[in-house]
């Protein structure tokens, strides 16, 4: 078993005026795949660095496979890391690379060549194993630092943004390796990105970091539907989430001088201030009898498949520009009128003072 559990972990750095991570709890189940995102300086790097013994814990407690690890020095933790830079030794071979930490271990040579020999035909290293980091893509010096997690067999992994130095179509092919991997080794995995759609793609599960304090963790499809708070709302999703300030009036949301209708709240708001929150898909054309939206295009972003239209909302007040994605079948001109109306099964609101969630 090689579940981690987060519980209370809190760690503040002496000087500093709060912790940098706050009374965390997180239970990562025995081979599961669980991403961590978040902005920068959220506390995602730390959270892996404290797994890994780098960091001591202030209070609270990490457990490994169940045992309490804080008193745990990192090389009694059983766990491998792998870092955003390749760290490879240059005047090492690839399958000398793979191999060093096993040597270190003293583990015998047969048994370290068979561990090498596996993780390549893995990773599809076989045919560079004889040479050296400097004759390798920035996408095979990757594979050759998680083969060299692999060898080691620890009961988890912790990467801490792979892929960051890799270019974008190296990015996809990769993190498809990394969750086919994962997959296939059966291993518990906890990642860290600032890139949501790796977490979205890769995760079975995503926890959401910001300033130190979890904000939800649920799987892709829970965080995407049903966000906890604007948070959460505003950093799962691409492009992000409409937020609109409003009033509520008579049963209905008032956004500037424009209504919108109200579903059913779960929970019933501090004051009659809310957030209302509209993904840019959870629209379409209408015509202006039957539109609640009526704005301006201003700016039209073509991603092929789709069309991201900056719509000018002038009814809105404060909240004046609105994003629609609209399919790339229908052509809009800078300056034409559009008129749009709002799926409102898929609205989502939240309390105009916590900023927590108010629908199901």
């Amino acid at each position: 078993m090689s579940e981690i559990l987060f519980d209370a972990a809190t760690l503040q750095y002496p000087g500093n005026p709060r912790p940098t991570i706050n009374n965390l709890d997180l239970k990562v189940n025995d081979g599961e795949l669980i991403a961590v995102v978040g902005p920068s300086g959220s506390g995602k790097s730390t959270t892996l660095r404290m797994v890994a013994g780098l960091e001591a814990l202030t209070s609270g407690e990490i457990y490994i496979g169940g045992t309490p690890a804080s008193s745990l020095p990192p090389s009694k933790r059983d766990v491998a890391m792998v870092f955003q830079s390749y760290a490879l030794y240059p005047h090492m071979t690839v399958a000398d690379n793979m191999a060093f930490a096993l040597k270190m271990q003293k583990v015998p040579k047969e048994e370290r060549d068979a561990r090498v020999k596996e993780a390549s035909r893995l990773l599809e290293l076989d045919q560079y194993l004889d040479r050296l980091p400097k004759a390798l893509s920035g996408g095979q010096r990757q594979r050759v630092a998680m083969g060299r997690a692999i060898v080691r067999k620890p009961k988890v992994f912790l990467m801490d943004e792979p892929l960051s130095n890799l270019d974008a179509k190296l990015r996809v092919s990769t993190r498809t390796q990394i969750s086919q991997l994962q997959r296939d080794l059966g291993t518990t995995m906890l990642y860290v990105t600032h890139d949501q759609v790796e977490a979205m793609t890769m995760a079975d599960r995503i926890a959401v970091l910001e300033g130190g304090n979890m904000q939800q963790v649920g799987s892709p499809e829970e965080l995407y539907l049903h966000p906890a708070n604007v948070f959460v709302a505003t950093f799962i999703g691409s492009p992000s989430m409409n937020l609109l300030n409003a009033t509520i009036d008579n049963n209905s949301f008032l956004v500037g001088s424009q209504r919108l209708a109200m579903p059913a709240l779960e929970k019933q708001p501090s004051s009659s201030s809310v957030i209302v929150g509209i993904r840019p898909e959870d629209v379409e054309l209408a015509s202006q009898a039957d539109a609640d939206i009526l704005g301006e295009v201003r700016f039209v972003e073509n991603f092929g498949s789709d069309k991201f239209v900056h719509v000018f909302v002038d009814s809105f007040g404060t909240d004046k520009t609105f994003l629609a994605r609209i399919p790339n079948t229908e052509r809009f001109d800078v300056g034409s009128p559009i008129a749009l109306r709002v799926n409102y099964d898929k609205l989502h609101v939240f309390d105009g003072q916590t900023e927590e969630r108010l629908v199901r």
